[in-house]
């Protein structure tokens, strides 16, 4: 699940919950594109250089590739929130 904020998305992840509440990742809104090529969505330049030492830089977009590239706002959507509303954000 995914919200835009500026152009960019803020993720909801519902695999990562802690107390019945998801995590939150952060996406550049050129995060991922489709390939025309390939016939799929492959993720874009914004591969950490962890990820790209391990496993390159042409990446398909799946849940173990999204969760190892995204940055994680927080762990909990609450703490998120309160963020948010204070301009920690």
């Amino acid at each position: 699940m995914a919200a835009t904020i500026g152009g960019n998305i803020v993720c909801f992840d519902a695999n990562d919950v802690i107390n019945g509440e998801p995590s939150v990742l952060y996406a550049e809104h050129t995060f991922c594109f489709y390939s025309d090529k390939f016939d799929k969505i492959k993720i874009s330049g914004e591969v950490p250089a962890r990820v790209a030492k391990e496993k390159g830089y042409d990446l398909d977009f799946n849940y173990e590739n999204i969760k190892n590239c995204l940055f994680k706002f927080e762990e909990r959507f609450s703490d998120f929130i309160i963020n948010l509303l204070q301009d920690k954000i």
